[in-house]
């Protein structure tokens, strides 16, 4: 088990600010929907030797993004209270993250049962589109149990 020093994502998670939280945007044809707003600047340990942000990085600020919307959509059912187990987590990337740069993640869930919610993020930049990524994720008792 890794203390809590050599946690993997942990300075990306802590970068991750909150600008909003919207659990009823009201958009056509769905009955629930949360939309989550994130800012965070790319830090030097986020960078590849080019001084843009690393791939690796950027599914790790997206697979903790898109995950903290979850339990509100789902209602905070027992199974959603930890966000679930990612099933698939698949991005595109689009333009570069450059160091120093401020970039904001906009995390919309889009669908959910008992088993699985799928959510949608989206990186920005000032300059367009940084990258997008789907996060599916099912529900901790969903997936294999552990043996005690």
């Amino acid at each position: 088990m890794c203390d809590e020093t050599e946690q993997f994502g942990r300075e990306a998670a802590r970068e991750l600010k909150v600008v909003s939280v919207d659990a009823n945007p009201q958009l056509m044809g769905k009955k629930k929907e949360v939309v989550a707003v994130f800012e965070f600047v790319v830090q030097k340990s986020m960078c590849n030797m080019l001084s843009i942000l690393h791939g690796g990085c950027t599914a790790t600020i997206f697979d903790i993004a898109t995950s903290l919307p979850i339990p509100l959509f789902m209602d905070y059912a027992d199974d959603w209270l930890f966000t679930g187990i990612t099933s698939s987590l698949s991005l595109n990337y689009f333009l570069p993250g450059i160091e120093g740069e401020r970039l904001r993640v906009v995390c919309t869930t889009k669908a959910g049962s008992k088993r699985t919610v799928t959510v949608v993020g989206e990186l920005w930049s000032s300059r367009g589109l940084v990258a997008s990524a789907v996060h599916v994720k099912m529900a901790r008792s969903a997936g294999p149990q552990p043996k005690l």
